[in-house]
């Protein structure tokens, strides 16, 4: 779901050494950090379907566009795909 000039729900967690970190998106409630961020970076794959549908809204939340590209089937994968417009805010799932 996306909504123009609305509050996103992207928001901050505290990280184990007391600096502020940044939510996942993807609405588990832990640190990008240690969630979808490995993902994203191709650190760690998607262990079940639903942790990849999490990884790819939290990648269309922050402009991942080529984790989007790897992770979509080659059969109805787009060429390219365009960054946010500015002020465009993602809500949640």
């Amino acid at each position: 779901m996306r909504e123009r000039d609305r509050t996103s729900t992207v928001t901050e967690a505290q990280g184990s050494a007391g600096l502020v970190e940044q939510a996942c998106p993807c609405g588990s409630g832990a640190p990008l950090s240690s969630c979808c961020g490995p993902r994203h970076e191709g650190l760690r794959p998607a262990e079940t379907a639903e942790a990849l549908m999490r990884s790819r809204y939290a990648a269309y939340v922050h402009d991942e566009l080529d984790y989007l590209l790897a992770t979509w089937h080659a059969s109805t994968r787009p060429a390219r795909l365009a960054p946010n417009e500015a002020g465009l805010r993602w809500l949640g799932l």
